[in-house]
């Protein structure tokens, strides 16, 4: 993912500093539309048992579409791992040649640096686009319970 303003996470943006993020450009046009967002402020709720923190935008990249069947973007902002850990988290990487042959450097680099990281549904990006790709089902449950509503007000 290219950087488009900023910078991207550093070894310092650990849990002994201030919290950051990397933002994308919806993110930005929707919250930051008039001036540069890099050193801008934002408060969320990164946990639900916490109260709001402040987080300060360190890096721009470009908006991407993660999900399938929206047509608006979705702002988006990222945390760097080693200030708010997650219990799951996702990694793409874009290759040449044939993906299933990479399964095993990647599996083996990221245990390298994290050694009780487990590592699972390692599979192409088409795979995971199907997998994400239920607009069919959306539409047919919201046609069928339409449908139900209507039968029940007749």
């Amino acid at each position: 993912m290219p950087l488009v303003s900023g910078r991207f996470f550093a070894t310092t943006d650990d849990a002994t500093h201030p919290l950051v993020a990397v933002v994308d450009q919806d993110f930005v046009r929707k919250f930051f539309p008039l001036k540069s967002p890099i050193g801008q402020r934002f408060r969320t709720n990164l946990n639900s048992k916490d109260k709001p923190e402040w987080i300060e935008i360190v890096g721009v990249v470009p908006g991407m579409r993660r999900w399938v069947d929206r047509d608006q973007p979705v702002p988006t902002f990222f945390v760097p791992q080693t200030q708010r850990p997650a219990s799951f988290m996702s990694v793409m990487l874009r290759v040449s040649g044939d993906p299933a042959s990479y399964a095993f450097v990647a599996r083996s680099t990221v245990q390298a640096a994290i050694t009780d990281l487990p590592i699972y549904n390692v599979y192409p990006f088409e795979k995971a686009l199907a997998r994400m790709d239920s607009v069919w089902q959306r539409r047919f449950f919201g046609w069928l319970f339409g449908a139900f509503a209507g039968v029940a007000l007749a």
